[in-house]
C-alpha cells in the first residue's frame, strides 16, 4: 500500500511540475500545451483516413501579434484531412488558422482555408480544393494576449496538427 501511495504521489508531483515550472532566474513558466492528449483526440477523428503525420507548433504568449508557419507535405494527389487541435492554448488566447498554397512572401499566394472560430477542433479536407498540391503552408495567427501578465511569468501553449490521407481514393496511374 505504501508503494502505491509513493508512486501516485510521484506521478501527481510530476504532472503538476509539467504545467508550472520555475527557471533558475525566478521566472515562472505556465505551459498549457497538451500535445499528447490533443494527438489522441485528433487521431480518433481521422477515420476513414489513415494517419500520416503529427506536428505541433509551440509559442509563448506575448503582448503583440505573432505569426507561426508550418509546412505540410502531401503525396500522390490523394485527399488529405488536417485536424487542428487548439486545446493547448492558454486561457484568453485565440488563434486564426490559415492555409496557403505558397509560403509567406511569394507572389500570387492563394488562401485555401481560414478558421477564425472558437472551436477547439477544426477539420480541413483537401478534397474541397479544386487542385492538388504537393505542399500546404499553414499559418497560425496569434493575436496579442489580453491577459495582464506579470514580468516574472511566461505563458506557453501549442496548437497541434494531425494529418491523414484517404488511401481508398488514391488514383493509381
Amino acid at each position: 500500500m505504501k508503494k502505491i501511495l509513493v508512486i501516485l504521489l510521484t506521478i501527481f508531483t510530476g504532472i503538476s511540475y509539467s504545467f508550472i515550472e520555475s527557471t533558475p532566474g525566478g521566472q515562472e513558466v505556465i505551459d498549457y500545451c497538451l500535445k499528447d492528449m490533443s494527438r489522441e483526440d485528433s487521431y480518433k477523428l481521422l477515420k476513414p483516413y489513415r494517419y500520416s503525420s503529427f506536428k505541433y507548433k509551440t509559442f509563448t504568449a506575448k503582448d503583440y501579434n505573432q505569426v507561426k508557419e508550418t509546412i505540410v507535405e502531401l503525396l500522390d494527389d490523394m485527399p488529405y484531412k488536417l485536424i487542428f487541435n487548439k486545446k493547448g492554448l492558454p486561457t484568453g488566447q485565440s488563434v486564426n488558422i490559415v492555409v496557403y498554397d505558397k509560403p509567406y512572401g511569394k507572389k500570387n499566394r492563394t488562401e485555401l482555408f481560414r478558421d477564425a472560430g472558437s472551436e477547439e477542433v477544426v477539420v480541413f479536407e483537401t478534397s474541397s480544393l479544386n487542385d492538388f498540391y504537393k505542399r500546404l503552408y499553414v499559418e497560425y495567427e496569434l493575436p496579442a494576449i489580453e491577459a495582464d501578465l506579470a514580468e516574472t511569468v511566461t505563458v506557453k501553449g501549442c496548437v497541434t496538427l494531425t494529418v491523414g490521407y484517404n488511401a481508398l481514393q488514391f488514383d493509381r496511374k
